[in-house]
């Protein structure tokens, strides 16, 4: 819903900001972005990619203007509010249902993907993975920085979270809605309900390990944040 309603990113640049290095090159606003450094550009991140790669060197971009191919040199500056390589463009949000639809599973993959990879090196005990677990205080400070970055971020990181909370809602971990499929389940495999004092012992304690789990990662943001 929300790709549908921003629009879903395009490699067509709407606006070249004033006194920006694409300007100083001949960049205007209606090109398409083909390539750079004679890689095909896709979609808006390979664009944003390549731009942030280039480490401030110059890059050189292929752009399509009224059906021609026009070759340009542009040299990104650093960003001082975003700390990001830009050469200073704007994208065309074009709305579609198929291409929203598309970048939502998109998305809802790459999620499910980076989850499970967290979960086998949790398991495995991967050194460092606990550090990449953010809480209620971490996830503030990123809303609060992705904010500077503009609102349309924020509605992509809005939808991430929402994505993410629904994936995790669903493993079968006490106190979960997955864990709640998984009593149901077996309550139609043994043909017979689940002593509901049981269920619910196993729910609380659930429960209380992911409360102190939750303080616990609250505790390591706030030393983090203040650190």
């Amino acid at each position: 819903i929300i790709f549908y309603f921003i629009g879903v990113p395009t490699t067509r640049i709407s606006k070249v900001m004033p006194q920006s290095p694409a300007l100083h090159a001949g960049i205007q606003g209606g090109d398409v972005v083909h390539a750079i450094n004679g890689e095909r550009m896709d979609t808006w991140q390979n664009i944003i990619d390549a731009i942030g790669n280039s480490g401030g060197s110059s890059i050189d971009i292929t752009i399509i203007r009224n059906g021609n191919r026009i070759e340009k040199t542009v040299k990104p500056t650093r960003d001082i509010e975003t700390n990001r390589m830009t050469i200073g463009i704007m994208i065309t949000m074009r709305r579609s249902v198929v291409a929203s639809v598309r970048n939502g599973i998109t998305v809802i993959k790459a999620i499910t993907v980076d989850i499970l990879i967290f979960l086998r090196g949790l398991i495995s005990g991967k050194s460092g993975i606990a550090g990449e677990v953010m809480g209620p205080v971490g996830i503030l400070n990123l809303v609060g920085q992705v904010a500077k970055t503009g609102w349309l971020d924020v509605l992509n990181l809005t939808a991430v979270l929402s994505v993410n909370l629904g994936l995790i809602n669903l493993l079968p971990i006490p106190a979960l809605d997955g864990s709640k499929i998984i009593f149901l389940l077996a309550e139609v495999l043994r043909g017979k309900p689940i002593d509901p004092e049981k269920e619910g012992m196993i729910h609380l304690i659930g429960f209380g390990i992911l409360i102190t789990l939750m303080l616990f990662i609250t505790y390591k943001d706030i030393l983090s944040f203040f650190g």
